[in-house]
């Protein structure tokens, strides 16, 4: 079911690009953050969306269970911007 307020800015088969969040190595320096481009497969709730695992050179890209990606969203209304945890992870059958 989805919530009223974030249909509002996306919805299923939006582009969504996915970015790692930045983390220091331990020689102190930043690693450069990996940015995969995806789409919203469904809105679940408020704070729960379904989206495609990203493709990178025909390979599928496991995100991590648990890991924190920053989210850019690309709408009719402009771009929007969150943060989000991998929550679960499984296959669909089509």
């Amino acid at each position: 079911m989805a919530s009223e307020i974030l249909s509002k800015y996306v919805v299923p088969g939006s582009r969504v690009d996915i970015q790692t969040v930045r983390r220091k190595k331990l020689s102190g320096q930043e690693e450069a953050p990996k940015i995969y481009t995806s789409q919203i497969y469904d809105i679940l709730a408020e704070d729960r969306l379904e989206i495609i695992m990203p493709m990178e050179k025909t390979k599928i890209v496991l995100l991590p269970v648990g890991a924190e990606y920053d989210l850019f969203f690309y709408s009719e209304n402009g771009l929007y911007q969150g943060r989000a945890k991998v929550a679960d992870r499984y296959k669909r059958k089509s």
